[in-house]
């Protein structure tokens, strides 16, 4: 075997660990949404069932409006002393304080304090997550740089892996406890079991190298004392440019496979565990799309990519929302809808943060990009959904906020019109606003 085989082999080693850890990450992350209806009865009673969920995913949001300072903080090590130390500590961060929300006594145990632990824990989740996406992407971006599309497609394709081994946990246990049972304890299995897988996701990482790039810039001088300092001084057209690329992929992806699911469990009561098994699969098959999209990216660029996500959106988010709500037959074919748009956006956003920044504020550029996004759209799309279909009493109004983000995506187009390569569609480093 010669060194070009035997350094491609590392390379698929090292992307399918990257996506592994990426698994446990996102679910342990989101498996607070999945449990969403039992920690809402457990953590905020509340006469009006509504009233208790809203409460519920606005501490979901609290986790999603803390990720930019994870990305701050996690981005900041990374640029100033190396990517492996901060990208392996966002997973023991994480499973610590997931191991935690399992343990939490309710309401009627400890009173208020149990909403605000929980709260606290949800934060602790948030600056690793935030720190984890930087990381990711930073990784993928500096180990394929002719590839990083479908390297890209790997990492969501773990993202979304994680989502669908919470679904199928989450199925599971539908299928061998009653929902009493669920409401009383079922539900922190799942978060017992994140906090362990988490630790020895974190064990295998603390065997990472360093990537070549920083390396490289580590022998030119070439680190910042301050990289975010520097970020806004000479990259601040890129960082607008980074949180409006990703307001189209996280409310997307949040609306359709977070937030959708969870309410319809409250609409088809008889189908709970169907929805979850269904949820889970659909996910995993929107990973795999977005494998394929990244290698198309490769070949095309990704702005025409971005672009085909544009019509997507606008074509299919209303079918998706409005047709599930009005038989449960039409559930399968919106699942499969959902999953192919979700494929679609979650390279087409994340996929143009990879050439705005350069090496020495790269982890810090989009960690603190992508997760602004995220907090901003994404974190505040269950709360704002949940809000309009209580004061409208229209099940499908969540389109709107998915009318709101498609704008917000032609913006970005218009915005990068004049900075990008035609031929392989990357964004300039200097960024896209002059």
């Amino acid at each position: 075997m010669n060194s070009a085989e035997n350094s491609n082999i590392k390379t698929r080693k090292f992307v399918i660990i990257t996506a592994l850890g990426c698994v446990l990450e996102t679910y342990d992350f989101l498996i607070y949404a999945l449990m969403a209806p039992y920690l809402s009865s457990v953590f905020f009673p509340a006469e009006a069932q509504v009233e208790g969920l809203l409460l519920t995913f606005a501490t979901f949001s609290a986790g999603y409006l803390i990720r930019p300072l994870g990305g701050v903080l996690f981005g900041h090590h990374g640029d100033r002393r190396g990517r492996k130390k901060p990208f392996a500590w966002t997973l023991l961060l994480m499973a610590l304080s997931t191991a935690l929300m399992g343990c939490l006594p309710g309401y009627r145990e400890i009173g208020v304090a149990a909403p605000v632990a929980l709260l606290m824990l949800r934060l602790l989740q948030g600056l690793s997550m935030g720190g984890e996406s930087g990381g990711a992407f930073t990784y993928i971006r500096e180990i394929l740089p002719k590839q990083c599309y479908a390297g890209c497609g790997c990492i969501v394709l773990g993202m979304f892996a994680g989502l669908t081994l919470g679904y199928l946990i989450h199925a599971g246990l539908l299928l061998l406890m009653t929902i009493d049972a669920m409401a009383a304890f079922g539900w922190r299995i799942p978060f017992w079991i994140g906090g362990l897988l988490g630790v020895i996701g974190f064990v295998i990482r603390t065997r990472f190298q360093e990537t070549l790039s920083f390396t490289q810039l580590q022998c030119q001088g070439g680190i910042e004392a301050v990289p975010l300092a520097a970020l806004f001084k000479r990259h601040r057209g890129a960082v607008l440019c980074g949180v409006l690329c990703i307001a189209l992929n996280s409310t997307t992806t949040i609306l359709i496979n977070v937030f959708w699911p969870t309410y319809l469990e409250t609409v088809f009561t008889e189908s709970r565990q169907w929805l979850s098994l269904t949820g889970g699969v659909v996910l995993l098959l929107a990973g795999l799309c977005s494998v394929g999209v990244g290698f198309v990216a490769d070949r095309v660029g990704i702005r025409k990519v971005f672009v085909f996500a544009v019509i997507m959106e606008f074509l299919l988010m209303f079918p998706i929302f409005y047709l599930p709500a009005q038989s449960e037959q039409w559930l399968a074919p919106a699942f499969i809808l959902g999953a192919f748009l979700t494929g679609v956006v979650s390279i087409a956003g994340p996929g143009m943060l990879l050439q705005l920044f350069p090496a020495a504020v790269r982890y810090t550029g989009i960690g603190f990009t992508y997760n602004t996004g995220f907090a901003i759209f994404g974190g505040c799309a269950p709360l704002a959904a949940t809000w309009l279909i209580q004061k409208t009493d229209i099940v499908w109004s969540p389109v709107l906020l998915l009318m709101a983000v498609t704008c917000i995506a032609c913006l970005v187009l218009y915005m990068t019109r004049d900075r990008h390569d035609v031929k392989t569609g990357m964004i300039n480093n200097d960024g896209c606003i002059s």
